[in-house]
C-alpha cells in the first residue's frame, strides 16, 4: 500500500471550495409559485388523519380555484393555491381548526427550506368584555392587543357603536405562551376594574397551564407537580360563544347604527326582504330583493291559476245538463233531469245552488 501524504489532505476541503449559485426565475411556468403556498402544522400532540383532513379543510375553504394538501414531513404540510385570492382569504379568516386542533400556517417565499420556517403564532379574534363607558376607542384596543399578544386589526364595525358588550380585536398570539385571561384597568372615576378575554375559534387548551395544543391529562406541568389540588387557572370561559348575523324586521322611523335610516320597504341593513313568511333572502349573502319578489310573485300566480282551472272544472261538472229546450219539456222535466244526472250531488233545485260558492280544494300553500 503506498503511503497517504498527511500534508495534502484538507478535511475542510468541501469548505473552502466556492458554493452553486442558481439564477431561479420567480415567473419561471416550470415550477411551483410558491407565493401562493402556505406551509402548516396542527397544534396537537397526536397524529392527524391526513386523507380525513385534506378533503375536510378543502370543503371548509371551498376555493374559487382549487387547492393542493401535501403531508412535506410528518406533520408538516403544503398547501398549494392556484390563485392569491383563496389563499388570502385563508389567511385572513382563520384561525382554522380540524378535529379541533388548531392550524398555524405561514407564507412560503422562494428559497425558503419550508421546515426553517416557524409556526408558532396564530391571528386571533379576542373579545374584550367588561370594558368601562367610554373605553371603546382604538387606542385602548391596541394596547390591551399588545398585552395578550401582537396588535394586528381593530374591529371598527364592531367596535364603533353607541354600545356593545364587548370590543373586538385580532391579535396575534404566541402558542407557546399561556393565554392572557384578564387585565385590570382603571376608569375614568379612578376606579379599578378587571376587563376579560374571550378567543372566538379556540382549540384545544390546557386548564393547568394554559397553553394550547394539550389538555390536562397530556400537560406536564400537572405531572410534575407533587399533589394536584383540583385547582385550575384557565377555563372553558375563555371561549367565545359563535357570532350570530343579525337578520330581523325594522322600520322606517328606526334610525339604525351608523346614521343610516331604516328602509320604508322592511329592509333592514344585512339587505333582508321580509314578508309575512319571514326573510326571503340570506343575510350573509343577500341577492336582489326585485329578482326575490319577482320570483315570489311568479310562484304565486302559478297556484292562483291552478286554483282558478280546478274550481272552474268542478263548476262545470255540477252545472252540466243535457242540451234539451225547456219549452219541450217543460221546467219540472228539465229539473228532473238535472237531479238525475249527477245523482251524486245533492240537488234539488238547479236555480238554488248556482249561487252557492265552488267546492273548496286543497291546494299547496
Amino acid at each position: 500500500m503506498s503511503n497517504i501524504n498527511l500534508e495534502d489532505l484538507s478535511l475542510h476541503e468541501e469548505e473552502e471550495e466556492e458554493g452553486f449559485t442558481f439564477d431561479i426565475e420567480e415567473d419561471d411556468e416550470s415550477h411551483i409559485d410558491f407565493r401562493w403556498c402556505l406551509v402548516g402544522r396542527f397544534l396537537s400532540n397526536r397524529p392527524i388523519h391526513v386523507n380525513s383532513m385534506k378533503a375536510t379543510m378543502a370543503d371548509v375553504w371551498r376555493p374559487v380555484k382549487g387547492v393542493k394538501i401535501k403531508e412535506a414531513t410528518t406533520g408538516l404540510f403544503l398547501f398549494q393555491f392556484s390563485h392569491e385570492l383563496d389563499m388570502e382569504e385563508v389567511l385572513q379568516g382563520g384561525p382554522w381548526t380540524f378535529d379541533n386542533h388548531i392550524l398555524i400556517v405561514e407564507r412560503v417565499q422562494l428559497g425558503m427550506q419550508i421546515e426553517n420556517i416557524p409556526l408558532n403564532h396564530v391571528n386571533f379574534w379576542v373579545q374584550v368584555h367588561n370594558l368601562p363607558a367610554g373605553f371603546m376607542a382604538e387606542k385602548v384596543g391596541k394596547k390591551l392587543a399588545n398585552y395578550i399578544g401582537e396588535f394586528v386589526e381593530y374591529d371598527k364595525n364592531n367596535n364603533s357603536s353607541f354600545w356593545r358588550q364587548y370590543m373586538r380585536l385580532r391579535v396575534r398570539v404566541d402558542v407557546r405562551q399561556p393565554l392572557k385571561k384578564h387585565k385590570k384597568v382603571k376608569n375614568k372615576g379612578g376606579e379599578w376594574c378587571t376587563v376579560n378575554f374571550k378567543y372566538e375559534k379556540l382549540g384545544v387548551f390546557c386548564f393547568v397551564c394554559g397553553v394550547m395544543g394539550h389538555a390536562e391529562n397530556k400537560c406536564e406541568v400537572r405531572f410534575s407537580m407533587e399533589r394536584d389540588d383540583g385547582v385550575r387557572a384557565w377555563s372553558k370561559e375563555l371561549r367565545a360563544e359563535p357570532r350570530r348575523r343579525r337578520g330581523r324586521p325594522t322600520s322606517r322611523w328606526l334610525n339604525e347604527e351608523g346614521g343610516e335610516k331604516a328602509n320604508s320597504g322592511g329592509m333592514n341593513v344585512a339587505g333582508v326582504a321580509f314578508n309575512a313568511r319571514g326573510p326571503t333572502t340570506d343575510p350573509v349573502n343577500p341577492v336582489n330583493i326585485d329578482q326575490s319578489m319577482q320570483q315570489e310573485n311568479n310562484l304565486q300566480n302559478s297556484i292562483t291559476a291552478v286554483q282558478s282551472v280546478n274550481r272552474r272544472n268542478q263548476v262545470n261538472a255540477l252545472t252540466a245538463v243535457p242540451s234539451m229546450p225547456a219549452d219541450i219539456y217543460g221546467p219540472h222535466l228539465s229539473n228532473q233531469l238535472v237531479t238525475q244526472s249527477l245523482p251524486n250531488h245533492n240537488i234539488s233545485h238547479p236555480t238554488k245552488n248556482m249561487n252557492q260558492p265552488p267546492p273548496c280544494i286543497n291546494t299547496p300553500d
